[in-house]
């Protein structure tokens, strides 16, 4: 188990132990201190996506300047593209924030894994990337449907008085559970496997993230894996890249830097347009921000991957 591997382990067992002192706000209302939580780890995640930049640089590819704005302004016309549609079919921007977000951080423990000479069972295909993407991004969420359900209200609080699809409380509540059931099964299972065959820092860390969905409110466990796992992981990543291709990190710096800054100022922008300083307001659009920055991030991280193998191989 790499150095990353444990830190992000004791961040997670800390916050799981934590947060049923100071942030078991129930289903009723929220605890104090979950809004700033969330808000800080989005914030902190920026910086892994704003990245992206540097895409070309990681790979030694000499674009023009034209060549690298137009790619820049398809990124941005997509990600605009996105945050307008999930505005305005709230159901459909949510449900593709859920999706690409298990496919997304499905791929990156594979990856990680596989980089970092422990990789996930091979017998369990794609399977292993599925599993890994389901227990840190829905079984948080159907674990604790009541607590998901005053986040999801507060996104769009439309739904409080017109749920989506007249859903029925209590046949939600129910397939939660049976899902939550389904999930932490597939990802002990995962484990145990990993374990019997060796896998011990990756079978440690998929069991640990399993109890911490099942045990902690939802809010933490996506908060913790957003700043302590996937971000750091991704960003070690590119700097293994940098080095492999023999590339100064500060240029890589330099663009991650400047993408979050123009990240920031948008999310600034939107809570300004939105007319409510709120810090409800400010993690509505923050949502809606990530949604559409998660589609051209995701196919950079694919592209990025696909030709780290060809490369490594």
């Amino acid at each position: 188990m790499t150095w990353l591997s444990r830190a992000a382990v004791g961040a997670t067992a800390l916050a799981a132990a934590l947060s049923h002192l100071f942030l078991d706000g129930g289903t009723a209302g929220w605890a104090p201190l979950e809004l700033p939580l969330v808000l800080l780890a989005l914030l902190v995640t920026l910086p892994h996506g704003a990245a992206d930049a540097a895409a070309p640089y990681l790979r030694s590819l000499r674009l023009t300047w034209g060549t690298y704005a137009g790619l820049g302004l398809a990124y941005a016309t997509l990600a605009a593209l996105i945050w307008t549609v999930s505005r305005s079919v709230p159901l459909l921007g949510l449900t593709l924030l859920v999706v690409l977000s298990v496919a997304h951080f499905g791929a990156g423990e594979v990856t990680f894994h596989r980089e970092t000479g422990a990789p996930l069972p091979r017998a369990w295909g794609a399977s292993a990337g599925l599993i890994s993407g389901l227990v840190v991004v829905v079984l948080p969420l159907v674990a604790h449907p009541g607590q998901s359900a005053s986040w999801i209200l507060q996104v769009v609080p439309a739904w409080r008085d017109s749920p989506p699809l007249g859903a029925d409380g209590r046949l939600l509540m129910i397939a939660a559970g049976g899902a939550a059931v389904l999930i932490a099964v597939a990802g002990a299972g995962l484990a145990a496997y990993a374990w019997r065959t060796g896998r011990r820092g990756p079978a440690t860390e998929l069991a640990l993230l399993t109890a911490c969905a099942l045990l902690a409110p939802p809010v933490v466990t996506i908060a913790v894996y957003l700043a302590a796992w996937h971000s750091p992981r991704h960003l070690a990543l590119l700097r293994r890249d940098a080095a492999y291709a023999r590339r100064p990190l500060l240029p890589l710096c330099l663009a991650a830097a400047a993408a979050t800054a123009g990240a920031v100022v948008a999310l600034v922008v939107l809570v300004r347009l939105a007319g409510d300083a709120g810090l409800a307001s400010v993690l509505r659009e923050q949502i809606w921000l990530v949604t559409a920055l998660t589609v051209p991030h995701g196919l950079v991280v694919a592209w990025l991957d696909r030709t780290r193998v060809s490369r490594l191989s």
